[in-house]
């Protein structure tokens, strides 16, 4: 079976926040400072497609 990817772009902003001392050590292979993890991540697209579809102007908060 032969699969194709369906081309993207994207242009925006990504904000990420965490419980974290000074920069999350998860991003780079460490542990985190406080025994897990709390991270906040939202992104707005400002520019975007996906195929055929515009994503211009969503805002993204992953769960």
């Amino acid at each position: 079976m032969v699969q194709t990817q369906t081309p993207y772009r994207i242009k925006g902003a990504f904000l990420e926040t965490c419980n974290c001392d000074a920069r999350c050590n998860c991003n780079f292979g460490g542990f985190p400072d406080h025994g897990s993890c709390e991270a906040l991540i939202g992104i707005h697209v400002s520019e975007g497609t996906f195929g055929d579809v515009d994503l211009s102007g969503m805002k993204v908060v992953p769960a």
